[in-house]
């Protein structure tokens, strides 16, 4: 173990190195309010923001990409790349910290007109890749198994979020889904309760980010509804589902979920990291239709 405690921040000079390496010019912690973006990455007329991140990828990858995405208006980019370091890196050896930081895999989100990928890598392959990629003008295509993947992350997010809010709540959500909870527990293969409300949970995921994604598909393609951004209230979102209900697609909405969910920062937090990752998968561009594929 180092006596130096090793963090996200430790991780920053060995990274702008290697992306000076390959032609890229980057600045680090560069604040905005109370906003910061850990590297801001530049090449010709090109850039891009790197979020870094120290942990589970189930979880960091997501939050990464979320903060990002917020950023980006600010820097005027949507191009964006996450990488996740697993835990054992805040016990390397200072001296090889550097050389580790570019050549041991890791977890990474990229999401940018050359390269749209999910995968684990050596961080000196992404940056030789990405940079070969802008030299060629070569567009990276959207991925359908990437695009799967962000949006089962979407739904892991929502039900970790609803697994933590209130009995009452979550009964009052089956209800609107089933009827009555009690019928629904009678009618199940399940004999214990806490199976059930599992089984609950993760239908109640299901038909959320499925609402958000099929209004996200359809105001990009259509135009006819506004896209949906960063929202501060559950309000704002059920406002947004009642435009397009209005136009048709009663099916999709008719259960409304979205008006029975407490309100609080984490439900809203969560709702906010599918909007996100949205904009950046862009499934919008998927031919393949996504219904029954986003179930693992």
């Amino acid at each position: 173990m180092s006596e130096l405690e090793i963090t996200e921040r430790s991780l920053y000079p060995a990274l702008k190195k290697g992306l000076e390496q390959k032609g890229f010019a980057s600045i680090t912690e560069i604040r905005s309010g109370d906003k910061q973006v850990d590297i801001l990455v530049k090449k010709g007329s090109e850039s891009f923001l790197i979020e870094v991140k120290v942990g589970n990828p189930q979880k960091k990858l997501l939050e990464g990409l979320s903060q990002a995405m917020r950023y980006s208006r600010i820097y005027e980019t949507n191009q964006i790349m996450v990488i996740n370091y697993p835990p054992e890196i805040r016990s390397c050896d200072p001296e090889e910290l550097d050389e580790t930081v570019l050549t041991a895999e890791v977890n990474v989100a990229v999401f940018t007109e050359y390269m749209n990928e999910i995968c684990k890598t050596p961080v000196y392959k992404l940056f030789d890749e990405l940079a070969s990629r802008i030299e060629k003008k070569s567009r990276g295509e959207i991925s359908l198994r990437n695009v799967i993947k962000v949006i089962s992350e979407a739904i892991n997010e929502i039900k970790v979020t609803l697994r933590k809010i209130s009995e009452q709540d979550i009964e009052k959500l089956v209800n609107l889904i089933t009827g009555r909870f009690d019928l629904f527990m009678a009618l199940s293969e399940l004999r214990d309760e806490s199976e059930v409300e599992n089984v609950a949970i993760d239908l109640i995921s299901y038909i959320i980010t499925n609402q958000i994604l099929f209004y996200h598909i359809y105001s990009k393609k259509s135009g006819k509804v506004p896209e949906l951004e960063h929202i501060n209230s559950l309000s704002e979102l059920i406002a947004h589902f009642d435009i397009i209900t209005d136009i048709n697609f009663k099916v999709i909405y008719q259960i409304d979920l979205l008006s029975i969910l407490p309100e609080n920062d984490e439900i809203r937090e969560s709702l906010n990291k599918i909007i996100h990752i949205l904009k950046l998968a862009r499934p919008e561009k998927v031919k393949t239709r996504l219904n029954g594929q986003i179930i693992s």
